[in-house]
């Protein structure tokens, strides 16, 4: 790698290596070999403010950013800024110390909601030779004077909805000048309902139903430039809230048989409800339990409705008092109590618009459900005594749709406990496994599904991961980790059948997809793998020689998809490492000190690197120091991360041991606490220059690697 001391920019420049050039491994060079390449011509970087800026400051300033040091005299005779008439803006001109941004200072105050227009013509030229090939320009439009263009609601609106304000400027506000300036019917919006979004203001949550509001805004809100408004009112009115008929809670519930049950609703916009009471069926109401609806959509998106058979047992109305606070509640029985067994109540408008139902199994038999991965634990008590009741059938079917053909039934034990069974299924996190409905009839009734009972989660036990899943699982492996262009990847992959950590293999005719990706994520190649008889595969993948380098990416994945492993590989141009380089010090230092540091390097072959030049650095980061016996206390201070990371840096030389021995000061600046020192060396040996093990290895791609690298973290303790 030859690095050129400085190359001027638009000059054509002409590479040749001369040929017979050697290496002790690659061979000869048996001929010249020449290429041509011509740098940056002179160009805009970047205009502030950019082209489309809105909002800008009469008082601003023009940043012209070059791509290289430019002639001033070039730029100052072509750099302009015009308004709308195209009528050049007098000004003036800064330039940073290197000449490459040029600050174009206007005369005189901007117009207020007026359009300007910067133009860097075509040909000015650089400092040392080259001109600019085109133009460049942008458009901006300065900050009006602030108004209030509009509100929502508008003023004067009969019909607004609530219940949130909206205030539109023309400008971005200042926030600090609306708190205690904002009145609703003569009160001031409270602190934290009041949010100022650029030439938004929206306050949250501040309007009632059916009332008639007046905003006043008083003198002294202003927009982001400190120009004040004057006051301003407006007046509109919120219509009433929306009709609505609804059961608080899920759309079923559990009653106790031998008491009054009564049920909880709530309803708006309408002067009465009529309610409806029907009997329905065990199956009927296992059906809707199992779905887990009444009035719905199914898994294909289509419209489910249930309407009960047969006439109601019972009907009423009751009229709904807006002004109550909370939900009202009605007696299914109309003073009485229902017998066991399973209802439908049907609540509607006295027209049927609006209509809300609830599902109501009015039990003597309380159930208990616990799910575990392939047993499913139901527990019978009387609801009245909190007794077991032993020798009563249980039913239990998966959750979904109707009854299914694996539903179980089975009797309780003396301690009212049945167990069962059950085919393990996936669910979410919170629910890991697959949703049960369990019942009893006949001569006692209960319901209970496991979805009702919270169960114990992946969180309860800190376990903080996904529930498990039954399924394929696998590893894929390639044989080195990095490549060439060209060159050929030799993967490898085994697979099996995951059954809660009880692994065989899958099924000879397991589907199983591998795909491939390069860094600019576009599929290199795919195709269907073919498993073994020992569940595994092995295959070979042939680089282009013009792969583009960077990180690649194999995922097999299963029949549906799903899944199953991934590896990974790098594409890189390099040259096999010959020196490993290891930094040594104490980890614990007190600050004020110094740390002793030793870098040493050594041939992978053997033998130390001797004479070498080592640069070294150390870079500091907040951390935190915690002492046996003390964790309840705090010993770190206060953290500064804007602090300059770099501590120190220097130079050093390997001895005849190849090692490199030299101090860093242990320092901590006034109130930065306790710091992370990180410490890294770059040795020099066989002309190839080392990176440090802080540099990514994105950056390390295409370089001539002489040595590998490892660094080491001490802590400074203030």
């Amino acid at each position: 790698r030859f690095v050129p001391d400085g190359l001027a920019p638009s000059t054509e420049y002409t590479v040749r290596i001369a040929a017979d050039v050697s290496a002790s491994a690659d061979g000869v060079l048996a001929s010249d070999y020449s290429w041509s390449f011509s740098t940056i011509q002179p160009a805009v970087a970047r205009i502030e403010p950019a082209d489309g800026t809105i909002w800008v400051e009469p008082d601003a300033h023009v940043l012209v950013t070059f791509n290289q040091p430019m002639e001033r005299a070039s730029v100052e005779a072509g750099l302009i800024l015009r308004d709308s008439a195209g009528e050049e803006v007098p000004g003036s001109l800064s330039w940073s110390e290197d000449s490459t941004e040029a600050t174009l200072i206007p005369g005189r105050p901007l117009d207020l909601g007026a359009e300007y227009e910067v133009v860097a013509e075509a040909g000015l030229r650089g400092s040392e030779r080259g001109a600019m090939r085109s133009g460049r320009s942008a458009r901006f439009t300065t900050v009006h004077p602030p108004e209030l263009v509009g509100t929502t609601p508008e003023d004067g609106e009969g019909e607004s909805r609530c219940c949130t304000l909206r205030l539109h400027y023309n400008n971005p506000m200042d926030p600090e000048s609306f708190p205690g300036r904002v009145l609703i019917d003569g009160e001031p919006v409270g602190e934290g309902r009041l949010y100022v979004y650029d030439d938004e203001v929206v306050m949250w949550d501040v309007l009632e139903h059916s009332r008639t509001h007046t905003v006043r805004i008083a003198a002294g809100v202003r927009d982001r430039g400190g120009r004040a408004l004057p006051a301003s009112e407006f007046s509109f009115t919120v219509r009433p809230p929306d009709p609505r008929v609804h059961f608080t809670g899920a759309p079923f519930a559990i009653a106790p048989a031998g008491a009054e049950q009564v049920v909880a609703y709530d309803a708006a916009g309408v002067e009465e409800i009529r309610f409806r009471l029907y009997r329905i069926s065990e199956e009927q109401a296992v059906t809707l339990l199992r779905r887990g609806f009444i009035d719905g959509w199914d898994e294909e998106g289509e419209r489910v409705e249930f309407e009960p058979e047969g006439d109601p047992v019972r009907e009423w109305t009751e009229p709904v008092d807006a002004g109550a606070p909370g939900p009202a509640a009605t007696f299914l029985a109309g003073g009485g109590a229902l017998g066991r067994g399973h209802y439908l109540v049907d609540a509607s408008d006295p027209l049927a618009v609006h209509r809300a139902k609830l599902v109501v199994s009015v039990v003597d038999t309380t159930i208990l459900t616990k799910l575990a991965h392939d047993q499913l634990l139901v527990w019978a008590l009387d609801h009245a005594s909190g007794e077991p009741v032993a020798g009563v059938e249980v039913r239990v079917g998966p959750a979904g749709g109707p009854p299914h053909a694996d539903d179980q039934s089975a009797r309780t034990d003396a301690g009212g406990l049945a167990r069962f069974t059950i085919p393990p299924a996936p669910g979410s996190y919170w629910s890991p496994y697959g949703d049960y409905l369990a019942w009893i009839g006949g001569s006692r009734t209960g319901v209970a599904a496991t979805w009702w009972d919270r169960q114990s989660s992946p969180y309860d036990l800190g376990v903080h991961i996904g529930g498990y899943y039954a399924g394929l699982r696998g590893h894929l492996y390639t044989d080195r980790p990095i490549y060439r262009p060209g060159e050929s990847v030799l993967y490898r992959g085994v697979v099996r059948w995951d059954d809660d950590a009880s692994y065989s293999l899958p099924a000879p005719d397991a589907a199983l997809t591998l795909e491939v990706r390069d860094p600019r994520y576009d599929t290199l190649a795919v195709g269907s793998v073919e498993l073994g008889e020992l569940g595994s595969f092995a295959a070979e993948l042939a680089l282009p020689a013009d792969a583009p380098t960077g990180a690649y990416r194999l995922t097999l994945t299963g029949a549906e998809g799903e899944y199953v492993t991934a590896a990974s590989f790098r594409v890189a141009e390099f040259r096999v490492p010959e020196v490993e380089v290891e930094v040594a010090a104490d980890p614990d230092h007190v600050a004020g000190g110094e740390i002793a540091v030793e870098a040493t390097a050594r041939f992978f072959f053997g033998g130390p690197v001797a004479g070498a030049d080592v640069t070294w650095a150390a870079h500091s980061s907040p951390t935190y120091f915690r002492a046996e016996g003390y964790e309840g206390y705090s010993f770190s201070g206060e953290r500064r991360p804007d602090a300059e990371p770099l501590r120190a840096r220097g130079e050093a030389r390997t001895g005849a041991h190849g090692s490199a021995r030299f101090t860093v000061p242990a320092a901590v600046e006034e109130g930065a606490g306790t710091q992370l020192v990180t410490l890294s060396a770059t040795v020099t040996a066989l002309g190839g220059r080392v990176d440090t093990a802080e540099a990514d290895i994105e950056a390390l791609e295409n370089a001539d690697f002489g040595a590998l690298i490892t660094a080491l973290a001490a802590r400074v303790t203030a």
